[in-house]
């Protein structure tokens, strides 16, 4: 082990809020880069002295130490563009980011895609996806933070401080919330308009809880296409 990451996840399996099974004793972490040391049996894509970097496995556990067994199948070749401390920063975000543009909103070249909170560390990740996917981006942000996730490759920044994203957008095939509570609640209530007025309704997708909490049944009716994407060993489950 040279780098270990530490994420929001980590938190909640040290308070006991995981969502999966964490027999104690565990160490704590995932998200790591180093050097292979040793290989077990089937293993053929990595070699002892590979530098890589990953996840632990399923459980999102065991980073925190001197050496770490990792499942073979969630590390990768480490980029020798990045030290190992950058590289264990990178696993949990970046697959978050893509499972929400990719896996999830299914988004292709030339779509649009509405981000909130691009600044953070999921959100810069999924404004460079969508970018080097052709994916036109729309991003909201504080206004300190307007040139940085510019230069990410957001084609338009939105300071949420000053502008309603909802008066300015109007074509998004998907609005990833990164950011929650009023801001999820504006852009549900704006995707139900697009859909009452048989514009383009885009698909809402949070990571950070289920958008159907609050909502009466009611409302769901004329509701636009939801997804909650559970975060790693969060004390959520997927809707």
């Amino acid at each position: 082990m040279e780098a270990a990451g530490v994420g929001p996840w980590d938190g909640w399996i040290r308070a006991g809020k995981s969502a999966l099974p964490q027999p104690l004793p565990l160490t704590p972490g995932s998200d790591l880069s180093g050097e292979v040391m040793a290989v077990g049996p089937g293993v053929s894509d990595l070699r002892v002295g590979d530098q890589v970097y990953g996840v632990t496995n399923p459980q999102f556990t065991g980073a925190y130490a001197e050496y770490a067994l990792a499942s073979a199948a969630m590390l990768s070749k480490k980029p020798a563009s990045l030290t190992h401390i950058e590289a264990a920063s990178v696993p949990v975000t970046a697959v978050t980011a893509w499972q929400a543009l990719f896996d999830e909103a299914q988004l292709k070249a030339g779509q649009t895609v509405l981000i909130h909170g691009a600044a953070g560390n999921v959100g810069a990740y999924a404004v460079q996806l969508a970018r080097g996917a052709g994916v036109r981006t729309i991003a909201t942000a504080a206004a300190d933070d307007t040139a940085f996730v510019q230069s990410l490759g957001a084609d338009i920044v939105i300071d949420y401080h000053t502008r309603r994203f909802e008066n300015e957008v109007r074509d998004a095939d998907a609005v990833i919330d990164l950011v929650g509570g009023e801001t999820q609640e504006r852009s549900f209530k704006s995707s139900v308009q697009a859909a009452s007025s048989f514009r383009r309704c885009p698909l809402l997708i949070s990571i950070l809880r289920k958008v159907m909490e609050s909502k009466p049944h009611s409302f769901w009716s004329m509701s636009p296409r939801t997804i909650w994407r559970r975060s790693p060993a969060s004390s959520k489950v997927e809707s």
